[in-house]
């Protein structure tokens, strides 16, 4: 099936499956998701664990933005804005 829709709940339960289970591809696929192959069922996974690692990434650069070692930074608005371009061009 290559057109596969995943829905939130697949999504819990192939992240539940991966944190009980560990890459153990093959279980996972004829347990929970038997009309998928092995590898759609990998790919998805890493494709969402690259996606929460992306997002967070991004959370602790804006974060440093914000704040940089303890050191409040005073800046215009338009600075603000200008530097946030920076960081989310830089992805």
């Amino acid at each position: 099936m290559s057109n596969y829709r995943w829905t939130e709940a697949d999504k819990t339960i192939l992240w539940n499956a991966v944190n009980d289970q560990g890459n153990q591809w093959l279980n996972i696929q004829k347990l929970y998701f038997s009309q998928l192959s092995v590898n759609q069922v990998k790919f998805k996974f890493y494709y969402m664990k690259r996606k929460l690692e992306n997002k967070s990434d991004r959370t602790d650069d804006i974060k440093e933005f914000i704040v940089n070692e303890n050191e409040v930074q005073q800046k215009s608005k338009c600075d603000l804005i200008n530097d946030l371009i920076v960081i989310l061009a830089n992805e």
